[in-house]
């Protein structure tokens, strides 16, 4: 995960500095259609058990820039996710695996700042999403999350988006999962 991490920071520098993507604008009135496919990672671990979860996200999203680098907007989610429990002694039971499919809806807010040809940004999401678990289970999920990422302009018009996430996950049976996330997106800019 560090080594993902450590080689797009290395490639957006590369390319931020050679003057290759084109001058995008990030300005009032503009809507941005977009979405982002990550690739999500976490870990629980208590007194007994220890649990990881991997899984992939796909997210379209709808935006408008309210202010000049001020962007609100929603999203649409559907995560595929694996998890796996162990625990620490067989005493106290045994290694079960299950499969959750989900589907979520949530707003956004995020601010840019100008770095010449691209634009980072940091911001925060909320996220509502019901699940299918394996089997007949079912459950309804709340996620905060933070993120930063940069809008690397390839036309006037399109970026394509690194993207980290780090969320927050309060699962209706009471447990809370925390996670990191790292994608890419695509993103169309829609002057008004």
């Amino acid at each position: 995960m560090k080594k993902s991490i450590v080689i797009s920071i290395v490639l957006v520098s590369l390319f931020a500095t050679t003057g290759l993507f084109a001058q995008g604008k990030i300005y009032k009135g503009i809507y941005k259609l977009g979405g982002n496919i990550m690739f999500t990672s976490s870990n629980y671990e208590t007194d007994f058990s220890k649990s990881t979860h991997t899984g992939f996200i796909f997210t379209p999203s709808l935006s408008y820039l309210i202010t000049n680098n001020l962007e609100i907007g929603g999203n649409i989610g559907f995560k595929y996710e694996e998890m796996k429990s162990e625990p620490k002694n067989t005493q106290y039971g045994h290694t079960s695996k299950f499969i959750d499919r989900n589907f979520g809806i949530g707003p956004m807010i995020r601010y840019y700042f100008n770095a010449g040809n691209f634009y980072p940004f940091i911001g925060g999401s909320y996220y509502y999403s019901t699940n299918k678990l394996s089997g007949d289970n079912k459950s309804e999920d709340r996620t905060y999350a933070v993120f930063i990422g940069a809008e690397i302009f390839l036309s006037s018009g399109v970026a394509v988006e690194p993207l980290a996430k780090y969320g927050i996950t309060n699962y209706s049976q009471g447990d809370e999962w925390k996670s990191f996330s790292f994608g890419v997106g695509i993103n169309y800019f829609i002057v008004d």
